[in-house]
């Protein structure tokens, strides 16, 4: 009976031990799970990549709301068989449905891209690397910030990176808005 509870014993005090009731966060950078090799900022500029996608249906494909639809959708040369006539008709206005999918999608995706540009600045790895991929992220904001530009004329970018390091004063710098299609009419 003895040998039985110094068991039972044993057994509550590592359970106990091995739990630990503190909360951890993963959906955040912090000093201790900074980007520190190759790989985390292979994977970082990866997931920047993934903003070319859009989540999938959007951004740079065909579809509605895309580059593509927006650049052609208001020219003669879009056809299309679903619910795109304000487009096609020119009776679109600021409110009608994705029109304003592109701008929404990539202004915040030009504001990663800041972001991580400043995070990989201070990351010490081999240095002909590091300008690689820094030279992907710039590339790719240069880009969306054109593409922005050509559809909407000039918008507001974050490309300061203390702003964009910081969430609050990030998200007071995002429009509340879509009207910022120069081909609308008021």
């Amino acid at each position: 009976m003895k040998t039985k509870n110094i068991f039972f014993s044993s057994l509550f005090l590592i359970a106990a031990y091995s739990c630990s009731l503190e909360n951890e966060t993963y959906d955040q950078l912090g000093s201790d799970n900074v980007m520190t090799t190759e790989n985390d900022v292979k994977a970082a500029v990866t997931g920047i990549y993934h903003e070319l996608r859009g989540g999938g249906w959007d951004r740079y494909n065909c579809a509605w709301g895309s580059l593509l639809t927006m650049q052609i959708g208001c020219t003669d040369e879009c056809d299309c068989n679903w619910v795109w006539d304000k487009q096609l008709d020119f009776l679109w206005t600021a409110e009608t449905t994705d029109l304003g999918q592109f701008y929404t999608g990539l202004v915040p995706a030009v504001t990663k891209a800041t972001s991580l540009l400043e995070r990989m600045r201070k990351i010490s790895i081999s240095a002909p690397i590091k300008r690689r991929y820094m030279a992907e992220v710039r590339c790719l904001r240069a880009m969306w910030a054109y593409d922005l530009y050509d559809l909407y004329g000039t918008v507001p970018l974050i490309t300061d990176p203390d702003i964009a390091l910081d969430p609050q004063k990030a998200q007071s710098y995002m429009p509340v808005t879509t009207n910022y299609c120069r081909w609308v009419k008021p």
